[in-house]
């Protein structure tokens, strides 16, 4: 690869199918790294695939021979295996993959992710082997974060006025996650609009959880049926549309299959509820609560199941309540 690239050239090899071996993401923008591994993730695995082909590790977990074995195994029925390690940082025995570097497996793509790196860090042999690897995500500025915006408009098959973006980034300031959630919210929002005006923006932006989605993303998260099944038709009720339900569900979902992880990996539950934001006391029970109700292994498996119901209430004519009642009760079963 040479020299360290920027997310927007790493983005246009995916484009062209030019994937490296190797890829070491440094940087502080973590919601950019999440974004180029599910790039990477849609492009190299199928479903199918997924359990021979695919491989997650944790540097505070894992070893180097363990990463290794993963990384020089051979694909099954495909080009290319993804092996992707998290927290590269914490990695014990760093110097036993400096050797695969300087001959890794054309047949897999091993991705180094690195978090929060102190300058001691940087210091071992391993980073400067890693150089020619290097991927680096910095906060964008403002001229590449209205391309950002753009190009997630585009991604749902819209477009999107100038005016309009200049507003999303300063209504939701320039933190990712924040401005992807109200983009989100906008496409739910407007399934018919081919183009989002200001106008739009400005009306439909920051719409705020009434009290039936809490109790939705609550009662999902309690594992509590009865009490889902009634949110969920009071959000719909309220005439925000199925899609939008599916959204809080997803959302909520998500928030707990990240929980599980970090949890994991020994995370404190109040650096979890920091994460999160989380600051009220009764919220912070309800939380805590939840945790234990599921396992993380569960978690993904069924997180299949909301993808699954996307495709069925855009494509298919059965009722879509109906279809979003027996997704809850799959995922609280």
């Amino acid at each position: 690869m040479g020299l360290a690239v920027k997310y927007q050239d790493l983005l246009q090899q995916i484009s062209k199918k030019e994937f490296a071996p190797v890829y070491f993401f440094s940087g502080d923008e973590e919601f950019l790294k999440k974004e180029a591994l599910q790039l990477l993730y849609q492009s190299l695995i199928t479903e199918d695939q997924k359990d021979f082909n695919y491989a997650l590790l944790y540097g505070k977990e894992t070893s180097a021979r363990d990463i290794l074995d993963q990384a020089q195994s051979l694909p099954f029925l495909s080009d290319r295996r993804l092996v992707v390690v998290q927290e590269i940082e914490k990695l014990g025995d760093k110097d036993k993959l400096q050797e695969y570097l300087g001959h890794p497996n054309p047949a897999t793509c091993l991705v180094l992710v690195a978090g929060k790196m102190e300058s001691r860090d940087r210091k071992h042999k391993l980073y400067s082997a890693l150089k020619e690897f290097e991927v680096v995500f910095w906060p964008l500025f403002k001229s590449d974060l209205k391309k950002w915006v753009v190009q997630k408009f585009r991604s749902h098959q819209k477009t999107v006025d100038a005016a309009a973006v200049d507003f999303l980034i300063e209504a939701a300031g320039p933190e990712l996650a924040n401005l992807a959630s109200e983009i989100t919210k906008l496409v739910i929002a407007l399934p018919d609009k081919k183009t989002i005006t200001i106008a739009e923006a400005q009306k439909n932006i920051f719409r705020m959880f009434t009290e039936n989605d809490k109790r939705l993303e609550r009662s999902l998260a309690a594992r509590n049926l009865d009490r889902a099944l009634i949110a969920l038709q009071h959000v719909v009720a309220e005439g925000k549309g199925e899609m939008y339900a599916l959204w809080i569900i997803s959302q909520a979902w998500r928030k707990l299959i990240v929980a599980k992880e970090m949890q994991s990996r020994q995370t404190s539950v109040e650096e979890i509820m920091k994460k999160f934001n989380i600051r009220k006391s009764d919220d912070q029970n309800e939380f805590k609560a939840s945790l234990p109700q599921f396992n993380l292994a569960e978690l993904v498996k069924k997180h299949k199941k909301i993808a699954d119901t996307d495709k069925t209430l855009k494509s298919s004519n059965q009722d879509p309540l109906w279809v979003l009642e027996h997704l809850l009760i799959d995922l609280c079963g």
